[in-house]
């Protein structure tokens, strides 16, 4: 239990640094044809190898291919189309590259050592023949993250840490209303 919440918790303020980065206004984002890039194979519907339904009712279970990440990573598109398959369809994300950290970011550990910028891309954009939609994808040389907003109904695509299911490549996409369990993370920051 302490392994998912530890989870749910880096999943939460996942969303929080997603958003956070995005303008806050809905506008629609025009694409361009020319230099558009449609990916799939990126996930593939999978099934749990752990029952997780004491944490979440319904869920997508997803596996990552990595090379198709790593293809992602070391060319980054400029503007693309991701398929994410669900139970019920496919759900295709129209994503444009977004600036989140400054060119010039750097992380430093608590001994103010800095550490090397790992290869990551950030998108924004929205799905593809749906109203009212907002999503961030967030790639990582060995991880995908994501946010989309459909409406008013919101998904989590997260990882499936190691210590929780043991397979590194496998994900979950959940509305966030299908949690079964209580985020009770102390801020620590007042």
């Amino acid at each position: 239990m302490k392994n998912f919440m530890q989870l749910l918790v880096l999943l939460l303020w996942t969303n929080l640094l997603l958003v956070a980065g995005l303008n806050t206004t809905l506008a629609q984002t025009t694409y361009e044809k020319g230099n558009h890039t449609t990916v799939t194979g990126l996930f593939t519907a999978d099934k749990p190898s752990k029952d997780l339904s004491q944490f979440v009712g319904k869920a997508d279970y997803l596996e990552l291919n990595k090379s198709v990440l790593q293809q992602l990573i070391a060319e980054p598109p400029t503007t693309w189309s991701l398929e994410i398959p669900t139970g019920e369809n496919s759900i295709i994300l129209e994503l444009e590259s977004h600036t989140v950290l400054s060119p010039n970011f750097q992380l430093r550990t608590s001994g103010m050592m800095k550490t090397p910028p790992s290869k990551r891309a950030f998108y924004k954009g929205r799905v593809k023949d749906q109203k009212n939609t907002l999503v961030t994808i967030s790639l990582f040389e060995d991880m995908v993250m994501g946010f989309i907003s459909i409406g008013n109904k919101d998904y989590v695509l997260g990882h499936l840490f190691q210590d929780v299911i043991p397979a590194g490549s496998e994900y979950i996409l959940y509305e966030k209303n299908d949690l079964k369990v209580t985020d009770h993370f102390p801020c620590g920051t007042e």
